[in-house]
């Protein structure tokens, strides 16, 4: 019975390579290679980090695999699903998401899972997104604009983001509770808010198999933000670079 199961299942996959070939796409897909992520820390005494600088870096592998509509990477994974227009893609994802934050004397915050999903129509990106380890119990609302540029070797992607974090959101990884009232850090309540992120995705094709790949990124997560006892400001640049191998 195994002996039989294993072999309808290759016999399945092999069918859908054979197939997504002829349609000039590749049923499975699998990238290996390591990056490096710079970022602006918003954050005073983020223990988490080991540092209270200005800017954070880290170094970390860069891995994806992709098998038919399914997605998974260091963020999450993401299955999209089908649909009689071939403009419209629904998907489901599942990934990580918070500003993860361990100030001294307070309650550590931490990222969670994020599950949810949308709908990408053309150019535009609109999502749901719900924690699902109940840290925060926020949602995440976001309609993206981006549009896909095929230049030679080179693939870009410019959009523009706007994310609507809700109140339990924002005062989870915000807010500052009662008990973690000091004399530099009164008392406060983050409600929900709008934040902006305009963005640049790269990827170049050194050989048919090696490729660079890079995002840069400009946030203004706004005054809900900006005004917590926690942060030093609003505005988040971060830059990541990847070199990776496609097999």
């Amino acid at each position: 019975m195994k002996i039989l199961t294993l072999a309808s299942l290759f016999i399945f996959f092999y069918s859908a390579e054979i197939k997504a070939q002829q349609n000039g796409k590749k049923f499975f897909g699998f990238s290996l290679g390591a990056g490096a992520a710079v970022k602006r820390n918003i954050r005073f005494d983020n223990t988490y980090d080991r540092s209270d600088k200005p800017t954070n870096i880290n170094y970390f592998p860069f891995a994806t695999i992709k098998i038919g509509p399914l997605r998974l990477s260091g963020r999450g994974i993401e299955a999209s699903t089908w649909f009689a227009a071939p403009f419209i893609r629904p998907f489901v994802l599942l990934t990580r998401s918070g500003d993860r934050y361990y100030g001294p004397e307070m309650d550590r915050r931490k990222d969670s899972w994020f599950l949810g999903g949308g709908i990408n129509i053309l150019f535009l990106r609109l999502s749901f997104l719900k924690d699902v380890q109940s840290r925060s119990h926020g949602s995440l609302y976001s309609a993206s604009l981006g549009h896909r540029i095929m230049i030679d070797k080179w693939f870009l992607r410019p959009s523009l983001t706007m994310t609507y974090n809700n109140q339990k959101y924002n005062n989870y990884y915000y807010g500052v509770r009662p008990h973690e009232v000091s004399l530099e850090r009164p008392e406060y309540t983050a409600h929900g808010a709008f934040s902006y992120t305009l963005s640049l995705l790269t990827n170049y094709s050194i050989t048919d198999h090696w490729k660079v790949f890079s995002t840069v990124s400009h946030s203004i997560l706004g005054s809900v933000v900006r005004n917590s006892p926690t942060t030093r400001t609003d505005r988040v640049n971060s830059f990541f670079l990847a070199l990776f191998y496609q097999f």
